[in-house]
C-alpha cells in the first residue's frame, strides 16, 4: 500500500512553503515512525485503511521574523 498525505495536508504545506520560502523544513513530517505507531495507534499520523495520513507537522521556525507564527495563524483564519 502506498502511504500519502491527504490532499488538504498537501495544499496546506504548499501554501506555507509559498508564504515562507526560506523556512526550516528539517523537522517537518507527516507519516508516523514505527515508534510513533507503537505508542500512538490512534494518531492521525498513522495511515488509514486507504494509506492516507491526515496530520502534518510544520517546523515552528518559519523565518527569521519572530512574528511569522502569528502571520501563519492569521492566514489560516
Amino acid at each position: 500500500m502506498r502511504i500519502r498525505l491527504c490532499a488538504a495536508g498537501q495544499q496546506l504545506r504548499e501554501q506555507i512553503d509559498d508564504a515562507f520560502p526560506d523556512r526550516d523544513r528539517r523537522s517537518d513530517g507527516w507519516a508516523a515512525s514505527p515508534q510513533h505507531k507503537a505508542h500512538s495507534p490512534k494518531s492521525d499520523h498513522n495511515p488509514d485503511a486507504k494509506g492516507i495520513v491526515r496530520a502534518l507537522d510544520i517546523d515552528a521556525n518559519l523565518s527569521s521574523d519572530k512574528y511569522a507564527p502569528f502571520d501563519l495563524a492569521n492566514q489560516l483564519r
